[in-house]
């Protein structure tokens, strides 16, 4: 439901949007022991219907999450699917994945032509919190791909 307007006004563009509710499959819990490219590509295709006899229709796949969730894309393209996606979308999100809890093999900044776009609210408690200092804060920015202009080359932004 939060994603809806989002979702419609994208969709309204022109593109394609699934939006999957990975609670019931307890991804977040569970990344250690779960096969999270087969999962997710499950849930990706069981919610787009599929034209020219099983042929992918879409011409580039974006991957985003909210929160933890935003963890589980950023694990989900350094470990399985950056030949597959080439944007991350992260809202309310000012920390890289910790590697005891989220192993990845390797980080957003590594991986070639992986586009990144951070959106943080200004009014966002918890980013406003001493959780997030300036040492995670640079932590976070050395990991993913590195500032830029949008079209032109990698980057995100962290609109205030």
């Amino acid at each position: 439901t939060a994603y809806a307007p989002f979702a419609s006004r994208m969709s309204e563009s022109g593109i394609l949007v699934a939006v999957a509710n990975l609670e019931p499959f307890r991804v977040i819990s569970s990344l250690h022991d779960y096969n999270l490219k087969k999962e997710v590509m499950r849930i990706l295709s069981d919610s787009i219907l599929l034209s020219n006899q099983g042929v992918w229709t879409v011409d580039e796949w974006s991957i985003g999450g909210h929160s933890i969730g935003g963890h589980v894309a950023i694990v989900a393209v350094a470990n399985e699917l950056s030949s597959t996606i080439k944007k991350v979308v992260l809202w309310g999100v000012l920390s890289y994945p910790l590697p005891a809890v989220y192993p990845y093999r390797q980080t957003l900044r590594e991986i070639k032509d992986v586009d990144a776009l951070v959106v943080n609210g200004s009014n966002d408690e918890i980013i406003k919190s001493t959780v997030f200092g300036k040492d995670k804060i640079q932590q976070f920015e050395d990991k993913m791909p590195p500032r830029g202009c949008p079209g032109k080359s990698r980057g995100h932004t962290h609109p205030q």
